[in-house]
């Protein structure tokens, strides 16, 4: 006989296999299959090297991703039943997942010892959520709380920089009966089973573990490719990203063609801002022969967001629609196709998707904070503060995030009018990093609100030496200035906006926008005429430098019919507001146009502002 089936369902199967046809072995190992298997009633990895030995060998196995729960408690009885009845020595091997199986039912199975290559202690706490959709749907029957009384040896062999390191930690503090023995292996990823397998040295370890002999076998680093792949994954937490890149892709030119590497290089390319080559294995992710139905998920996700900012949206949506349509309740597509409609311009849409993704169980704070974002960017600020607090409340926040979220929370108090929790928040987090120039900013917008604005101004200056060099904090102290009358100060930090490497294309020309106004309302006309033609130069119909340079003109002492005609295109191009419409008829009736100035005059009333407000 070369098989017997002990335990067998539509999730979960448990087979024996032997050494010997004719004779059982004193022996047995009972090896648990890890995550993403979908075979039943087979061998798992390193049953074939252990029935070489003469052990014989039997087989745990779940098509469903549970954590091995489905067996519990119908399957291990039999399969207790079943060792006690024929081995006088039992052993536990698995990795990932399986490592998690074979400590969880070690004491109940009697095993004299384990072999767990990056086991989990947990999968539903917060500090390591990759298998956080797999948790939301299992029904956890048997926790590793209730093994800890095992008191064989446990050995774990994991990488120290890799998360699986605080699952070593819990199990040693948590199993206090057993001999917990921990073997680092730096840079072996998750699995360190990758990492022998690379080296061909997975047998060599299981065979020593099976005579009791467990060490981490020699292995020669400078080809192994999980060991390059990671070392790449580590350049990147250490800000070396050059490296990281010239790693991975090393890995991949030495034959790694796993999903997880191609996908690390297209982060890689990513993260450089080369988004062509970021699709490029972001497709060759998707397309790995080693992909599951998760991987392949995750690997449609990044897709599609790669698609989103090449400007590629059509086919970013379909991408991210296909993976909907295969999971309906995976709220992390729902995040990418918001941000997908957010590039549309499709504020509304974006904000239901983003509460859809909250209600099938998204609690991350970027997701959270995202929500508060829409909210605010729709001018629903109760909401938006409802949603700032909860991204602050996040359980997977870090110290970082926790202070952007409080600095958040006050700038939306202050939205709605509650200055003085506004201060008390931003206070407090100037409290813990007094040096944080994006708290002095938003301290300076809460005094703005109080009208306190030499106070207002002292803040933004102290960002500014903090080192804050946004557009946006430059504009903010000429505003500051042109309010208290300070017109060259104005002039500089409007020139400072502009020269600002964080600009785009559109903030640049507003500030120009903005100095041509101060250099016009001192009265220097021509070298604001100057400064307005550059961006008219760039864009000739933008409807904001027509009107500035109408008042730039108007200044000059230049005929109302050339103002008018700067208005007049100024509407043409698109601008209906109602101060721009008054303008068009204060012009018209300086001319004696009294036909125009009551054409514009009831356009005005018939404008509507930001707010969907008729002005009268």
């Amino acid at each position: 006989m070369d098989a017997l089936s002990i335990y067998m369902d539509e999730r979960s199967s448990i087979t024996a296999f032997f050494a010997d046809k004719h004779t059982k072995s004193s022996v047995c190992f009972v090896i648990f299959s890890s995550w993403s298997g979908r075979a039943l009633n087979s061998k798992i990895g390193g049953t074939d090297p252990l029935l070489r030995e003469g052990f014989d060998v039997v087989c745990v196995q779940t098509n469903c991703d549970d954590w091995h729960q489905n067996i519990y408690p119908i399957g291990l009885e039999k399969l207790k039943k079943y060792l006690d009845e024929n081995y006088s020595v039992v052993k536990g091997y698995g990795s990932s997942m399986g490592g998690f199986g074979a400590i969880l039912y070690a004491e109940i199975l009697n095993f004299k010892s384990v072999l767990a290559l990056s086991p989990q202690y947990t999968i539903s706490e917060h500090f390591d959520r990759r298998w956080k959709y797999c948790d939301n749907k299992i029904v956890w029957k048997y926790t590793m709380d209730s093994s800890c009384q095992f008191d064989g040896e446990i050995h774990v062999f994991y990488d120290p920089y890799d998360l699986d390191a605080r699952h070593f930690q819990l199990i040693y503090n948590n199993f206090k009966n057993s001999k917990v023995y921990g073997h680092k292996v730096n840079f072996g990823s998750h699995p360190t089973t990758y990492y022998f397998n690379d080296a061909g040295k997975l047998k060599e370890l299981l065979v020593s573990f099976a005579h009791d002999r467990c060490a981490i076998p020699t292995i020669d680093k400078r080809n192994n490719i999980t060991y390059i792949k990671t070392l790449a994954a580590e350049a990147m937490k250490r800000n070396k990203k050059k490296l990281a890149k010239t790693l991975v892709l090393k890995a991949i030119d030495l034959g790694d063609e796993r999903h997880s590497t191609y996908r690390q290089a297209s982060n890689i390319h990513s993260y450089f801002g080369e988004f062509d080559s970021a699709v490029r294995y972001a497709l060759k992710a998707v397309e790995a022969n080693d992909n599951n139905a998760i991987s392949l998920s995750n690997h449609m996700e990044h897709l599609a967001n790669m698609l989103r900012l090449t400007g590629d949206l059509k086919a970013a949506l379909e991408k991210i629609d296909s993976v909907l349509d295969q999971n309906p309740d995976r709220f992390t597509a729902y995040i990418i196709k918001a941000n997908i409609l957010l590039a549309m311009q499709n504020l509304k849409k974006a904000k239901s998707l983003v509460l859809e993704a909250i209600e099938y169980g998204d609690d991350r704070h970027s997701t959270y904070r995202l929500a508060s974002n829409l909210c605010s960017r729709m001018r629903d600020f109760e909401g938006s503060v409802v949603y700032a607090k909860k991204a602050l409340e996040a359980k997977d926040n870090t110290d970082i995030s926790r202070i952007s979220h409080l600095e958040h929370l006050a700038n939306m108090l202050g939205r709605t009018g509650d200055l003085d929790i506004a201060l008390e928040k931003v206070d407090s987090v100037l409290f813990l990093a007094p040096d944080r120039f994006s708290a002095h900013i938003i301290k300076a917008n809460i005094l703005l609100a109080r009208q306190k604005v030499e106070e207002a101004k002292n803040l933004v200056l102290r960002a500014i030496e903090l080192g804050d060099d946004r557009h946006s904090t430059f504009r903010q102290a000429s505003n500051i200035c042109k309010r208290l009358g300070d017109t060259k100060s104005s002039v500089f930090f409007a020139k400072k906006a502009i020269e600002a490497k964080n600009n785009t294309e559109e903030s640049r020309k507003n500030h120009t926008e903005h100095l041509a106004n101060l250099l016009s309302e001192s009265g220097e006309y021509n070298a604001a005429l100057r400064v307005i033609e550059e961006v008219l130069f760039q864009d000739e119909n933008r409807s904001s430098a027509c009107l500035v340079k109408a008042n730039i003109l108007l200044g000059m002492g230049a005929l109302e019919e050339d103002a008018l005609w700067l208005v007049e295109k100024a509407i043409f191009s698109g601008d209906r507001r109602p101060s721009t419409y008054r303008k068009a008829s204060e012009l018209c009736r300086r001319i004696d146009d009294d036909e125009g100035a009551e054409m514009f005059a009831k356009k005005a009333i018939e404008a509507q502002d930001n707010n969907g407000e008729r002005v009268y």
